[in-house]
């Protein structure tokens, strides 16, 4: 809502405030007064605003002009305020030049959105700016039936959320054109897509970096691009030729990435071979990751010295298991083997027993590493 202000020291003389815009409402009570001579303002007219504007209207197409005729006199100010619920009213000014005759003239602004708008003005006069005490008759109203002509949306902005590293759902965005005039990406506002990290970091990002934008017959779809845990903002201009554009405000959170987990039932690999025996026992084992970029085993710092004999891991393997991810996930299972050897150093054989030893993974997922303990056992038996 927009509350334009217009000040008059004592009517019949000349505006000489300036404009104050404030987004609050209009007027608080009436007062009366026993002087005969009391200002007096007849009807305002006219009583509605009717205008179709298109995307070219020139200024004098856009002003409103609202007049009344007055008698009397006061020695409080006057503050004229109209209230505007739909914004659309900017640059109010009066001239009281012609006795008896007060005129005031408003434009409709050059910034407003297309559409219809229809919510009605309210004119108060008060004795003071918090508009506490207005003058008799006040407020008024006056009707408005307002079309801007020019693109639409049936949306003006659209959020998205997902886990840092993966792309979120599409969003459409359906667009009608006056007069069957085609519409066209007209890229976005500042040309630079802002972008705040979850360490603090700041930066401008490129749209063909961080959004997928994608005309339709019907409008738009768009989905940001998988990205670091963070927030990013910008607003999407949607232009024409012979038509207004309409901005579409997109931001985007990135959550926290979901730790990597043992996808098998145990949590623990086992394995058991007779003693002396040369065959190779090969365990296999998954871990399903979140958009790993590298899986490392340990040993890392702080662990005890490695067994460079029994317990060796061979390989890895990743698939995309859609019945888990879904189609729009990048979450893969990471296969991993184990090579269990009961003679590591030939001919000597790790004689009967329970071997024990506890192994680490790291998971790199983005800017998030997880490390996992891996409990190993390795049974020797006679």
């Amino acid at each position: 809502m927009t509350r334009l202000i217009r000040t008059l020291g004592q009517w019949g003389s000349l505006l000489a405030a300036s404009l104050a815009l404030t987004a609050c409402g209009g007027g608080g009570g009436s007062s009366s007064s026993n002087n005969s001579n009391e200002l007096d303002v007849g009807p305002l007219t006219p009583t509605a605003i009717v205008r179709d504007i298109g995307d070219s209207a020139a200024s004098i197409d856009r002003q409103v002009d609202l007049t009344a005729s007055y008698s009397g006199t006061t020695t409080d100010p006057i503050y004229v305020v109209v209230v505007d619920p739909d914004g659309l009213m900017v640059s109010p000014w009066l001239d009281v030049s012609v006795p008896s005759k007060a005129w005031m003239s408003m434009l409709i602004s050059e910034e407003a959105a297309a559409g219809h708008y229809t919510k009605p003005l309210t004119i108060h006069a008060c004795r003071d700016v918090a508009c506490q005490r207005e003058y008799a008759g006040f407020p008024r109203t006056v009707s408005k039936d307002i079309t801007l002509r020019g693109i639409t949306t049936n949306v003006s902005s659209l959020h998205f959320t997902a886990e840092a590293g993966t792309v979120p759902p599409v969003q459409s965005i359906t667009v009608s054109a006056p007069k069957g005039q085609p519409f066209i990406n007209a890229g976005v506002v500042g040309s630079y897509v802002n972008c705040v990290y979850a360490n603090g970091e700041t930066s401008l990002q490129t749209v063909a970096a961080t959004l997928q934008i994608t005309q339709t017959a019907t409008g738009f779809d768009i989905r940001p691009w998988a990205f670091d845990e963070g927030h990013c903002s910008t607003v999407f201009r949607i232009g024409s030729d012979a038509a207004k554009e309409a901005l579409i405000s997109l931001d985007w959170d990135s959550t926290p990435r979901v730790a990597p987990v043992l996808s098998t039932d145990t949590t623990e690999v086992h394995a058991t071979a007779k003693y002396g025996s040369t065959d190779l026992v090969l365990v296999k084992m998954d871990i399903l990751e979140h958009l790993s970029s590298s899986a490392q085993w340990g040993p890392f710092p702080g662990d005890p010295p490695y067994d460079p004999g029994w317990p060796l891991w061979l390989s890895t393997s990743y698939v995309y298991p859609l019945e888990v991810a879904g189609p729009d996930r990048h979450d893969l299972l990471d296969h991993q083997t184990l090579r269990f050897n009961a003679c590591p150093y030939w001919p000597t054989c790790l004689p009967v027993g329970r071997y024990t030893w506890v192994d680490h993974i790291e998971v790199m997922s983005w800017d998030k590493i997880t490390r996992l303990a891996i409990p190993v056992t390795f049974d020797i038996t006679p």
